[in-house]
């Protein structure tokens, strides 16, 4: 009974630190891992994928720089998603090895993160998204992880109308 109530007691605390103060976007990475959220004021990004020594996946998240880019709450979104897309991609345990693999990790991570608005119907959410990201002053980037690049969405990604069978 004992053991139970301390694994009770080390379950719960392991749940609720993985949670505790992120900004609310439910994450794994590629093995499956729950992704924990660790506010950090100290890196210029809004947010930033990471291993732990232990290989334990969290991203390191900073409210401050999120109100200092001057983007909206969808933007943001967009971004923490993309930041979980880099880790459910697999992408910082197996880095693009040319130039051109590496864009493309990008724009997977894009996809990635376009795909948590298109697949619920949020379209026109996105497109906004894309244009606010698009039209962002250089000198906000600072507050975004990943190169300065200009999103085209819809020739990139590839989204596609599921159809389902009867």
């Amino acid at each position: 009974m004992r053991r139970l109530a301390w694994t009770l007691i080390f379950f719960i605390s392991a749940v609720s630190s993985s949670w505790a103060g992120g900004p609310g976007t439910h994450c794994t990475d590629h093995y499956g891992r729950v992704v924990a959220w660790v506010e950090n004021n100290n890196q210029s990004e809004m947010a930033e994928a990471h291993y732990h020594a232990s290989g334990a996946p969290f991203i390191s998240y900073n409210k401050a720089a999120a109100g200092e880019s001057g983007l909206s709450e969808d933007a943001q979104t967009f971004l923490y998603n993309r930041e979980c897309g880099r880790l459910v991609l697999g992408h910082l345990v197996r880095p693009g090895e040319s130039l051109d693999s590496f864009r493309n990790q990008v724009n997977q991570e894009d996809c990635w993160a376009a795909n948590r608005f298109y697949y619920v119907g949020e379209v026109d959410k996105l497109k906004a998204v894309e244009t606010e990201l698009n039209e962002l002053e250089r000198t906000k980037w600072v507050h975004v992880a990943g190169p300065v690049r200009v999103l085209d969405l819809e020739n990139t990604c590839y989204f596609k109308t599921p159809h389902w069978s009867n």
